[in-house]
């Protein structure tokens, strides 16, 4: 009657058990593949190659908990190309997302390893620049001028300087600011006129 399954019944459910065994372990890493694949898609600007806004608050927010943790200042640089928007409302499409992919190129090139850069609008990207203060600014500004300034866009309705404008973010050491506010600060350089001139901004606020 009752009684212990035989040897063959006992040796079949272990294999079993097994093989449940491992195709959890497998589902378990195509869902953290399938999510990492998600998340890397979700911070990438498909035109330009670059960070989209997520990707570059992201930047922020590492940016901020270094500059809290290690009292490191750092930069947000805001790059007009008023150049795009002339491409935008003259030429293709195509020509303008080539203008963008461009630029995103020449930017990260130019950066350094501990830099990250994104498109932010049509034609302002973000530079999250580490250890970046107020005497940075100007050779930052400078090297982004020679880069952008040395190729124009050739349409067909004319020829397109790439020259940038920028603002400079500036967040020195134990600022407690938070990723918002950064973002707040980015939103309010754009919808300002800029200067032909690098502007600086410095964001701080008291604990």
């Amino acid at each position: 009657m009752g009684g212990d399954p035989n040897p063959g019944d006992r040796a079949e459910l272990e294999r079993r058990l097994q093989e449940l065994q491992q195709q959890l372990e497998d589902y378990r890493r195509r869902y953290g593949e399938l999510r990492l694949a998600f998340e890397t898609l979700t911070t990438i600007d498909p035109i330009s190659g670059v960070r989209n806004r997520l990707g570059i608050l992201q930047s922020v927010e590492g940016a901020l908990q270094w500059n809290e943790r290690e009292g490191q200042p750092f930069g947000v640089a805001v790059v007009h190309i008023p150049g795009l928007l002339e491409i935008r409302a003259n030429e293709s499409r195509d020509l303008f997302e080539e203008a963008i992919a461009h630029v995103a190129a020449v930017l990260s090139a130019g950066l350094r390893d501990v830099d990250r850069v994104g498109r932010w609008s049509d034609e302002v990207f973000v530079i999250v620049l580490a250890r970046l203060d107020a005497d940075g600014v100007r050779p930052v500004w400078a090297r982004l001028v020679s880069m952008l300034s040395a190729v124009p866009m050739q349409g067909e309705n004319g020829t397109y300087e790439l020259t940038p404008k920028m603002t400079a973010l500036l967040v020195p050491p134990k600022s407690n600011v938070t990723v918002d506010e950064v973002a707040q600060e980015i939103d309010a350089a754009m919808g300002s006129e800029v200067p032909d001139e690098p502007r600086v901004v410095t964001i701080f606020r008291d604990a």
